[in-house]
């Protein structure tokens, strides 16, 4: 019996090889077509996750503009210099006015006064500041700045401030504030506005901060009408144009990205993610 089925020569038919290669395709194709789609599923939603990311940094920073706006800026100057509404489906934008756009302040511990003197300052404050900054002094009971003056010395819990544009009388509790280039007005403006061109990819629409002038991209894949404001006035109404800047109590922001970048690869609709936040206006 060996033997014999040493000696049996048939082999396999064509069409047995056919058949099987029609099943292996159709096997490789649906193999395939997943594979395919599992990885334009992947870079879309890596895509998802980093307009999720760019969206909670940007509200972050946004937050923290509206929560200083209005801090040590002179009297009468309102926390929001201007707005705009972009009705028809376009973006909002706003000005906001604060002491420095940076954030960068120091608390004065003592009196100083002159063109030149040594200020000190509470412990850690000193740190946010380096020799050749431009810095101004104000006056916390007024919010007036007293001066500009150029950091020639950074200790501790001290700075060593030269070359005063007028003579400083400062008491204890006066405050340093950095001047960012360009920032030389009291006070600061910072202003958030979607934006295309310029500074701004080819294509797409950027939420952009505006520092005294000098912007900066926050993100780059946002909607047409990505930035969006309304305002809670003292009555408890909510609007989106207000009539008296001075009755805003709060700020309603809601940021509309995109999936525009990786979807343009691998085909598909964009996808879109929402985050809406309300902030305070402490300082009004």
């Amino acid at each position: 019996m060996t033997r014999s089925l040493m000696k049996d020569q048939r082999g396999i038919s064509l069409v047995e090889v056919m058949m099987v290669l029609a099943v292996m395709g159709f096997v490789l194709a649906a193999v395939y077509g997943f594979y395919v789609s599992q990885v334009k599923s992947h870079y879309i939603q890596e895509e998802v996750v980093d307009v999720q990311q760019n969206l909670r940094v940007v509200m972050a920073v946004m937050t923290k503009d509206i929560r200083m706006s209005g801090f040590l800026v002179p009297s009468g100057s309102n926390p929001i210099n201007a707005l705009t509404d972009g009705a028809g489906g376009s973006a909002d934008s706003v000005t906001l006015n604060m002491t420095t756009s940076i954030h960068a302040y120091a608390r004065m511990t003592a009196d100083a006064s002159g063109t030149s003197f040594t200020a000190s300052v509470d412990p850690g404050d000193a740190g946010q500041f380096g020799v050749g900054h431009l810095v101004k002094v104000v006056k916390t009971e007024t919010s007036a700045s007293m001066g500009t003056c150029t950091v020639s010395a950074v200790g501790a819990s001290s700075l060593t401030l030269n070359g005063c544009s007028a003579s400083v009388n400062a008491t204890k509790g006066d405050i340093i504030a950095r001047i960012p280039v360009g920032g030389t007005a009291h006070p600061n403006t910072v202003a958030y506005q979607i934006i295309t061109g310029g500074s701004c990819p080819s294509g797409r629409n950027c939420l952009a901060r505006v520092s005294n002038g000098s912007t900066h991209v926050l993100a780059e894949n946002m909607t047409a009408n990505g930035l969006q404001f309304s305002y809670l006035l003292d009555n408890g109404t909510e609007t989106n144009i207000p009539a008296d800047l001075t009755q805003v109590r709060a700020i309603r922001m809601t940021l509309t990205g995109e999936t525009a970048r990786e979807v343009a690869k691998v085909g598909g609709a964009d996808r879109q993610r929402q985050l809406t936040s309300v902030v305070s206006m402490r300082n009004r």
